[in-house]
């Protein structure tokens, strides 16, 4: 379920085909429905968290606009990025590399939903453009050492004792998650009418995590202090 683990199996693997584009989309489809859940879901605990605050209609309709704004905002950044690949297309890896920090800057200043914008710039680049690759190709290389960093600092933060004490139920919810997911795969498969590999195989492909789910957890974390 996460974009980039699909992109590098696929990219080792040489893997082509009807099961590779169904991963992908799902997993980009999935990344955006949690996005979108999480933030509404952190502003309203913020609100229940506060002393005194009552939950209303003025609550989802800020975070609607915060939401709808991220989208704008990412649509705009996704333009950018064509209109760079096809009239300059010079040191792409310093320019999507500054563009990644702007744009985190920028989000952090309008309060905006950061994974929502470039899911957004995503998109806009893969559907009205020919650079798809091109951009993959630059952000694959900005990833490798934003990885090490990020999952040295989720290692370092383990707490052995309290993972020991969650353990059975960790281990229930990701069997009730695999068994989701084959029912999903089948049942989903069935209903689009894919081939009988396709819906047998399918679950496999979902199974891992990565780290857009530690992210989350991060933010969501420091989003609520009180609860983090």
């Amino acid at each position: 379920t996460s974009p980039a683990i699909v992109l590098a199996i696929t990219k080792e693997s040489g893997a082509k085909g009807r099961l590779s584009e169904l991963v992908l989309g799902a997993a980009v489809l999935k990344d955006l429905v949690v996005v979108l859940a999480l933030a509404v879901a952190i502003a309203v605990a913020k609100t229940l968290l506060s002393a005194g605050a009552t939950l209303d209609a003025a609550v989802l309709l800020h975070v609607g606009e915060e939401l709808g704004l991220s989208i704008l905002v990412g649509a705009a950044v996704g333009g950018g990025l064509i209109a760079y690949m096809r009239f300059v297309r010079f040191e792409m890896l310093l320019f999507v590399a500054g563009v990644i920090v702007l744009v985190a800057e920028i989000a952090r200043a309008l309060h905006l939903e950061l994974l929502l914008v470039f899911i957004a710039a995503g998109f806009v680049v893969s559907n009205a453009s020919r650079y798809e690759h091109e951009l993959m190709e630059a952000i694959n290389m900005v990833s490798l050492p934003v990885f090490v960093v990020f999952f040295t600092i989720a290692g370092a933060g383990i707490d052995l004792q309290t993972t020991w004490q969650l353990l059975p139920v960790a281990g229930l919810l990701a069997l009730a998650r695999g068994l989701g997911y084959v029912a999903a795969s089948h049942g989903g498969g069935w209903f689009g009418g894919e081939s009988a590999v396709v819906r047998s195989r399918g679950w496999l492909a979902y199974l891992p995590q990565a780290g857009v789910t530690l992210g989350l957890v991060g933010l969501a974390a420091t989003q609520l202090p009180e609860i983090g």
